[in-house]
């Protein structure tokens, strides 16, 4: 509600807040709205680190969108060992959900792009062209 305004005015830190409450109870959608928010810093302090653990969590709950942000983190080795092989599992696991970015990130990962990505480009990088 706070952090779209919905019925209440749009306060993103006290959205965090209660992100916070509700991910440490292990509620798997609010783990992801909190790592999207520390990641951007949205309400708070951008924190890569923390948003790094509550995508973890998230993604490892199976939320295909947390996967993807991991996958993400370990293809550009932000904050991660650089691991290839690993961000094609977590990639794999969102695709697996039938989440149509995942695709993308596997071609990216995996296919014509693969000597770009090998000289430290992102997935994303790839996949525009820039």
């Amino acid at each position: 509600m706070y952090c779209t305004g919905q019925g209440v005015p749009r306060d993103l830190a006290e959205a965090t807040i209660w992100y916070l409450r509700a991910a440490e109870q292990g509620e798997r959608i609010a783990q992801y709205n909190l790592a999207v928010m520390l990641h951007k810093g949205d309400g708070v302090e951008a924190d890569p680190e923390e948003a790094l653990k509550w995508y973890q969590k998230a993604a490892e709950q199976g939320v295909p969108e947390a996967q993807i942000a991991l996958g993400d983190f370990y293809a550009a080795g932000r904050g991660v060992p650089l691991d290839r092989e690993t961000a094609r599992s977590w990639f794999e696991k969102a695709a697996g959900q039938g989440y149509g970015p995942a695709a993308a990130k596997l071609s990216a990962l995996t296919g014509a792009w693969a000597p770009r990505l090998a000289s430290g480009e992102t997935p994303m990088q790839a996949l525009s062209g820039s």
